[in-house]
């Protein structure tokens, strides 16, 4: 059970990434970044552009 908070705290670098990075799109006030669900993630943009910008900042994170 402890090891699923271990992974939470080591995938939640990604989406202050993409936070900080601005990517995500508006929902009723805030903004989504993606959605996580165990080990699964969808990156979400509103353009082409917001995407790639999302997949830089995904590839930085994996490659650091």
């Amino acid at each position: 059970m402890n090891y699923i908070y271990i992974f939470l705290l080591y995938i939640d670098g990604v989406v202050t990434r993409l936070h900080d990075g601005k990517c995500g799109v508006q929902c009723r006030g805030d903004v989504v970044q993606g959605l996580l669900f165990a080990d699964d993630t969808s990156l979400v943009a509103s353009d082409k552009e917001g995407l790639e910008r999302s997949l830089d900042v995904l590839v930085k994170w994996c490659e650091e």
